[in-house]
């Protein structure tokens, strides 16, 4: 397979391009605007999108641009911003789509059914991300249904959904990470946010997060 790029920040500037020449192998040829938050590569032939309205799409592209998508916005969503993140190959039982908003509701979805979420819950945050552009979402690649969010505040919140059903619940974490909060506490001005996080790949309940006062932590 030709290794290739995907980018674009809107989705009128999608595009894949082949590495080695340079030249674009896909568009989205569309004139829609609506800016992304999220991109996901998932095969070879197949991508991921979500826009910051929560607008979600699978797309295709052996074909020209008709995502599966969402069209209608999040219910209740107002002006929430929002990420997603597909669990892939090998991360659990099923296929879903995880979507985070920025006051802290959570969805699961089916790829098949972007339109009737499987489950939506609202997690315990203090307060609505305080810079929506850092959220993110993230499946366990090694824990069957366990995901992890973080972009609220200074913690990263663990979340086991196995039994996830229904709508408009509250949830609690199954662990949180609080070691950002307390680095260098006396020499910062401001409680420090979690810029981002990853799993390891191997190390089952093993993450990494980083933060804005330059923190690096590696945790189990």
């Amino acid at each position: 397979m030709v290794p290739g790029v995907l980018h674009g920040a809107r989705l009128s500037d999608l595009k894949i391009v082949d590495l080695e020449s340079q030249k674009v192998t896909y568009s989205s040829d569309t004139s829609d605007s609506e800016e992304l938050s999220s991109l996901q590569v998932l095969d070879a032939n197949t991508f991921a999108f979500c826009c910051t309205s929560g607008r979600l799409g699978l797309v295709y592209t052996l074909q020209k641009w008709a995502p599966l998508e969402n069209i209608s916005p999040n219910p209740g969503s107002g002006g929430e911003r929002w990420c997603a993140k597909v669990r892939g190959m090998g991360q659990g039982p099923g296929s879903y789509i995880a979507s985070l908003g920025s006051e802290g509701q959570l969805q699961l979805l089916d790829p098949r059914d972007l339109c009737h979420p499987v489950s939506s819950v609202q997690c315990p945050v203090s307060t609505p991300s305080p810079n929506p552009e850092l959220l993110q979402v993230t499946w366990a690649p090694a824990l069957d249904n366990c995901l992890a969010i973080s972009g609220f505040d200074g913690t990263v919140q663990v979340y086991d959904v196995t039994s996830w059903d229904g709508t408009g619940i509250q949830v609690e974490p199954l662990f949180t990470h609080r070691g950002h909060l307390f680095h260098d506490e006396n020499k910062m001005d401001t409680a420090p946010q979690v810029t981002t996080h990853t799993w390891h790949p191997c190390k089952p309940r093993t993450l990494l997060s980083a933060a804005s006062d330059a923190s690096l932590h590696v945790w189990d």
